[in-house]
């Protein structure tokens, strides 16, 4: 009994042990606690002007090319865990802005992308859908998506 009582807390030590080590090398690796991968995927706009703003600071300011769709620009952000943060993207062009506030705690990795369909999603039941627009593009929308380990882009 006092054998696997050791062999359990052994475990444990040795898993928190990776997931520190995990999280201190991927900070110091990309210098920053959240690693932020913007692309444009619309069919409709082949370039695109993009600004986010974290906590009403402006970090990125930037064109994306469609290009294969694949054009992701990576960006290294620091932000204080723990606390709420407003994230606002977005995008003259294509008239949209999407508005979310989110809360992290450990290295992030997030894809923000701008989608475009020729379909109306009034009915629609699409968890990403944010910030649908009505404009001479027709539905555009952003999308984010939130990882805790990183993303391998093809």
């Amino acid at each position: 009994m006092i054998k696997a009582k050791k062999i359990i807390r052994i475990a444990i030590c040795i898993i928190l042990a990776y997931i520190i080590g995990f999280e201190i090398f991927y900070y110091f690796k990309n210098n920053g606690n959240v690693i932020l991968f913007v692309s444009n995927q619309s069919s409709q706009i082949d370039s695109v002007d993009i600004k986010i703003l974290v906590d009403g600071r402006e970090i990125v300011s930037d064109v994306f090319t469609s290009g294969n769709f694949h054009n992701y620009k990576e960006y290294s952000l620091k932000l204080t865990p723990i606390l709420l943060h407003e994230i606002e993207v977005i995008s003259e062009k294509a008239q949209v802005k999407m508005v979310t506030q989110v809360r992290f705690y450990f290295v992030n990795w997030i894809l923000l992308d701008l989608w475009n369909e020729d379909t109306n999603f009034e009915n629609s039941s699409n968890d990403n859908l944010q910030g649908v627009s009505d404009t001479k593009y027709e539905h555009h929308w952003f999308t984010i998506d939130r990882r805790l380990f990183p993303i391998v882009l093809m």
